[in-house]
């Protein structure tokens, strides 16, 4: 894989790619052009069919992996993160973006953790210089801003709804889906969500 793969972590609303998902891929885009590399998403659901990595291709995907089990809907890290890992491990990317919501805030730290590096929240852009990434987030309750780029790879960061625009769908766009079998044993998945009251 290239070093300037950029793996963009996919939430789905209602079956497809959300919104604040393709903002992500375009920020990824613009990541990996800069280093040489493409874009990687991964998709964890169930029962995932095509037509989703299809929605990703278009919207400026590269490569989609789509990972189907049942204990992926509703999220729940333990079933989330042994799969995540082993496609972060596999794929080496640059960064790894994830967007800045309920379960981003949860995924981000604990993906981190589980690759020995650091995650930066709440980022809303990004820019490359020689090797480094710098993102953007907000700091001292949201009256300044700060730079940071990460001293061990890949960069984990969640990206805040609205920082980028999704780029404009094209169904010519070429990609390749890859359907994954779950590596997440059965056993070690130790929490399951009953009921969500919203």
């Amino acid at each position: 894989m290239s070093i300037g793969d950029v793996l963009a972590v996919v939430e789905l609303e209602e079956g497809v790619p959300s919104l604040h998902t393709l903002e992500l891929i375009a920020m990824a885009r613009t990541i990996a052009e800069a280093k040489g590399g493409k874009v990687v998403a991964v998709c964890l659901g169930s029962s995932l069919g095509d037509e989703v990595g299809a929605a990703l291709v278009a919207s400026g995907a590269v490569n989609v992996h789509l990972i189907s089990h049942d204990l992926f809907e509703p999220y729940q890290a333990d079933a989330w993160l042994p799969d995540l890992a082993a496609l972060s491990t596999e794929v080496d990317p640059a960064a790894i973006l994830v967007p800045h919501t309920v379960i981003g805030a949860d995924l981000a730290p604990r993906l981190a953790f589980r690759l020995g590096t650091s995650v930066a929240t709440g980022c809303v852009e990004a820019d490359v210089t020689g090797d480094n990434i710098w993102f953007t987030r907000a700091c001292y309750g949201g009256i300044a801003r700060e730079q940071v780029s990460f001293r061990t790879a890949p960069a984990v960061v969640t990206v805040k709804s609205k920082s980028f625009d999704p780029l404009p769908r094209d169904e010519g766009r070429a990609g390749q889906l890859i359907h994954r079998d779950a590596v997440v044993p059965l056993e070690q998945v130790r929490t399951r969500v009953i009921e969500s009251d919203r």
